[in-house]
């Protein structure tokens, strides 16, 4: 009789654990794979601080709901940024993940777990990347250039030094020096302003004139060597101008030689040179006599400017040479400046003719003269010279600019970080943002150098 009973417990023992296995099976059943998206899923996100994040979830919805979990990790060092663990019953999750403004690749892990079955659960591994460049699209040129003229393309905002480093392609086993020299200027006419980056070196190996022309299906820089004889090297250039010299819509570009006591070649044989566009891409090459006298060439030819100095819509050169500077006057032909009736400006009246043009001598036009700056000062319709002089000490106006400069980024202006190669490069990217602080295009202020 107890082996009878005995049988008959067992046999319902059994019978109950196979009704709560049937249990769990069927809700495990009942319950479909989870399933989900993001908006992150195609291609890799480039962010610029806040991350949109939105969770989708394709499947059906657990009747318990799920729970969303989300996590931000910085790649290179595992730092988390953001976590998030979050019970719901919807379908979607919609975020803006904040903190994410450091420059570098981070890694977003997503998963989507149900409730009541820890089992049933998705994720996802998402990488994003913080990158100011991938983000560039390019400089439009402002449609009203024509009406603001040629000094249009040497004031635009577009930080030269910094996308010449990232986008020129040095000789050969030679580092980045910079461009100081260049300028802005649309060479093909579609809209966009491309760089021109010319030699800023005294060694014939040292630096390439390069064209930096704006690809807006690569979103890059395409560095090219437009010269149509293949010229690579002209010279140390000190300034660079855009100016349509030959009327046929597309900007040309004048160079002015720099030479000082660096310079182990002597003074430049060519120390005005154009680059006339043929209208195709590529450019012509016309090296303007030299007008310096033969007598001051050993004197260092710095910087200057060109504008309409006579009223006849021509662009004039000033050129400088420490203690004196001249004036050469524009013509409508090549080589698009003479030196007849050129004025000439010495600081030293005693030892060295000094005439403006006009028979006077007008000794304050040179002197310490290492740039100029051809503008109408006081709005009377006719251009004047503003010339820069060297100076021991900083302007007061401009201690500000540098203070806050420091403030940003103290590295650029005492030494090169992990960006900069070089101190030189460093320094050129601090010149182009004081440019950028103190460039106005109704008003031409004057730094020392």
């Amino acid at each position: 009789m107890k082996y009878i009973l005995y049988i008959i417990i067992v046999i319902s023992f059994c019978i109950s654990c196979n009704k709560n296995n049937t249990s769990s099976l069927s809700q495990i059943i009942l319950e479909a794979p989870l399933k989900f998206s993001t908006n992150l899923d195609t291609g890799t996100y480039n962010v610029v601080d806040t991350l949109p994040l939105i969770v989708t979830v394709s499947s059906k919805l657990p009747s318990a709901g799920v729970i969303y979990s989300v996590q931000v990790t910085l790649a290179d060092s595992a730092k988390q940024i953001f976590k998030l663990d979050s019970t719901s019953s919807q379908t979607s999750l919609s975020l803006k993940i904040q903190g994410l403004n450091k420059s570098g690749n981070y890694i977003v892990s997503v998963s989507v777990t149900s409730k009541s079955t820890a089992t049933n659960s998705a994720n996802k591994i998402i990488p994003i990347v913080n990158n100011p460049l991938a983000r560039f699209m390019g400089y439009k040129v402002n449609s009203m250039w024509q009406q603001i003229g040629f000094t249009y393309w040497g004031n635009t905002v577009v930080p030269l030094d910094f996308l010449a480093y990232k986008f020129e392609i040095p000789p050969s086993g030679q580092d980045h020096i910079g461009n100081f020299a260049g300028i802005t200027v649309d060479i093909n006419n579609d809209g966009y302003l491309d760089i021109f980056c010319p030699s800023v070196s005294y060694d014939l190996n040292g630096n390439n004139t390069d064209f930096l022309i704006w690809n807006p299906q690569k979103l890059q820089f395409d560095d090219k060597h437009l010269i149509n004889d293949s010229t690579l090297y002209l010279g140390n250039i000190g300034k660079s101008f855009g100016y349509d010299f030959n009327h046929d819509g597309y900007t040309d570009i004048l160079v002015l030689a720099n030479s000082d006591e660096g310079s182990n070649g002597g003074p430049p044989k060519n120390p005005i040179q154009i680059l006339l566009s043929d209208g195709k891409g590529g450019f012509n090459l016309i090296k303007v006599p030299n007008f310096i006298p033969s007598y001051l060439l050993n004197f260092p030819q710095d910087s200057g400017d060109i504008g309409d100095l006579n009223g006849d819509g021509l662009p004039d050169i000033f050129t400088c040479l420490n203690t004196h500077t001249f004036i050469f006057w524009g013509i409508p032909n090549p080589p698009y400046f003479t030196n007849q009736g050129s004025a000439h400006f010495a600081s030293d009246t005693a030892d060295f003719p000094c005439d403006n043009g006009f028979g006077e001598v007008v000794p304050d036009g040179a002197g310490a003269a290492y740039n100029a700056v051809i503008t109408d000062i006081n709005k009377d319709g006719l251009n004047d010279i503003l010339i820069g002089s060297q100076d021991k000490s900083t302007k007061p106006e401009f201690l500000p600019i540098l203070k806050e400069l420091k403030e940003k980024d103290p590295h650029d202006l005492i030494r090169p970080d992990t960006f900069f190669t070089s101190e030189s490069d460093a320094r050129g990217f601090v010149w182009t943002l004081v440019l950028r602080q103190v460039r106005k295009m109704d008003k031409v202020q004057l730094i020392n150098e």
